[in-house]
């Protein structure tokens, strides 16, 4: 099995949230954001990416962004810089067939910080279980020296039996490093593995816990 992909994730997570509060990238004009329905928390609106065959509910001030354009600013080539070891996986992300199908950010309040959720679609090998692919994908996020208090559950979302994970990691830019909280949601179907990133700063994390669950439990596939 490559590189586990939730490690990918969480590199995309670091560099959003490490952008800054001012955001300039276009929206996305792959993703149709419709009324909430049933089922739906109050406040959200559904946003669907109708080619990769998912939808997901966030917050109405969340914003859809155009990957490809964050990821081919300055921004990503300062973080790169910053973090070399992180350099391959992140110019795998801004590739024609990136695994990245779903960028979208909090207000951002003027800050330093992004709240952000990302969304990556990888296919693995469909024979495999769902303790060897969860097992696969924890090994690797813990063997990066900068995460730290990685803590695991099942849970159930739409597609399946689902992974949650939450914990802490550190990334430089740079004015210093900076640290991030993850929520991360994994959920196989098939021979399709996806991955529900979301990342804010610790000292919001335990405001929003609840919103990002609320969300991760939106999560469809649609086709």
């Amino acid at each position: 099995m490559r590189r586990a992909a939730a490690l990918v994730a969480v590199c995309l997570a670091a560099l959003t949230a490490g952008c800054g509060g001012k955001d300039d990238s276009l929206s996305a004009t792959n993703v149709e954001t419709t009324a909430a329905g049933p089922g739906v928390p109050a406040g959200f609106t559904v946003r669907a990416v109708k080619d990769e065959g998912f939808s997901i509910a966030l917050p109405k001030k969340w914003r859809s962004l155009d990957a490809k354009e964050a990821l081919s600013g300055s921004t990503m080539k300062s973080f790169e810089k910053a973090n070399p070891s992180l350099a391959g996986q992140m110019r795998a992300l801004a590739q024609p067939n990136s695994p990245l199908k779903l960028l979208a950010i909090g207000p951002g309040g003027g800050g330093t910080f992004l709240t952000n959720l990302n969304v990556i679609v990888t296919q693995i090998p469909s024979n495999l279980g769902f303790d060897e692919w969860t097992s696969a994908e924890v090994s690797q996020i813990q063997k990066v020296p900068s995460v730290k208090a990685v803590k695991q559950e099942e849970t159930q979302l739409q597609p399946g039996q689902a992974l949650h994970l939450g914990y802490r990691a550190s990334f430089n830019r740079a004015s210093g490093t900076f640290e991030v909280f993850v929520n991360q949601w994994m959920v196989k179907k098939d021979d399709f593995l996806y991955i529900l990133t979301f990342t804010t700063s610790p000292d919001q994390e335990p405001k929003l816990r609840q919103t990002f669950d609320d969300s991760a439990h939106t999560f469809r596939l649609t086709d």
